[in-house]
């Protein structure tokens, strides 16, 4: 067996124990909404048999951050690609702690969704320079704010991105800025609804690093300044002021609706 969804079960601390020693080639699991809490995650952390494993998931699992630190000791999980992990309670003393360990190199896909992270998470991923392959990074409702904005643009790192889910966080004008100057060429899709985005703010999306035929997406939902961001977006324009890049009214910065959703559904299943 490659694969085991068990999402939305009472397993606890003893199951996972059964299943970590009964199954070795397992490829995806998914202990999403059980309640395998810190116990549970230390019988993952421990558990040499998950060497193969590409895909975890144990959103809503309390697993507090002592959780996340016992999960941390998992250095035998060096071919994991998706780690999820919302609804969890994790503040950002477990996010740091799981963030310096560098078997998460080959991470692709992280989800820390609704859990009190605040800036300091942020800072902890403009630290972990060995995280160099993430392309899809999701912070929603994490008490994020213009200075992690700022943390998290520092970060060359994180060049491969191409999703950063950033909405119902307080980034405001200003992280905004530091955000559409971040050095992320292949960024794809910027969620930032609900941000508490301005005019102000909506001047610092365009112009940006961009190159022919590589368009992106952003939106800023149910910000105040969604109708002007829309306009300035798709607007035809001349140059990119930043590279040089000519844009016509026929390729607009923000994709059409039916090229987001394609490309969505076109990249792997990290939702």
């Amino acid at each position: 067996m490659t694969l085991l969804d068990l999402y939305d079960n009472q397993i606890g601390p003893e199951g996972v124990r059964a299943i970590v020693e009964g199954l070795q080639h397992l490829r995806t699991l998914d202990l999403s909404h059980n309640a395998i809490g810190v116990e549970g995650a230390e019988a993952i952390g421990l558990a040499e048999s998950l060497a193969g494993l590409r895909e975890l998931r144990l959103a809503y699992n309390d697993l507090k951050d002592e959780g996340v630190e016992e999960l941390s000791l998992a250095d035998h999980l060096t071919q994991l690609e998706i780690l999820d992990l919302r609804h969890n309670g994790i503040e950002w003393w477990g996010a740091e702690s799981l963030l310096e360990e560098p078997w998460l190199a080959r991470l692709e896909c992280l989800l820390l969704d609704v859990n009190p992270l605040g800036d300091g998470a942020a800072k902890a991923l403009a630290k972990a320079t060995h995280v160099t392959r993430l392309k899809k990074l999701s912070l929603r409702h994490t008490g994020f704010g213009p200075e992690g904005a700022t943390h998290l643009a520092s970060a060359p790192h994180l060049a491969s991105l191409r999703e950063l889910l950033l909405d119902r966080n307080p980034i405001s004008n200003d992280g905004v800025a530091a955000l559409v100057s971040a050095p992320w060429p292949r960024l794809q899709k910027l969620v930032l609804a609900a941000a508490g985005i301005g005019d102000e703010g909506c001047v610092s999306w365009p112009p940006r690093r961009c190159s022919p035929g590589s368009p992106g997406s952003i939106s800023a939902a149910t910000s105040s300044a969604t109708r002007p961001c829309a306009r300035s977006l798709r607007g035809a324009s001349t140059a990119c002021g930043s590279c040089g890049a000519t844009t016509t009214s026929s390729a607009p910065l923000a994709w059409p609706r039916s090229q987001q959703r394609r490309t969505s559904v076109g990249w792997r299943a990290c939702t």
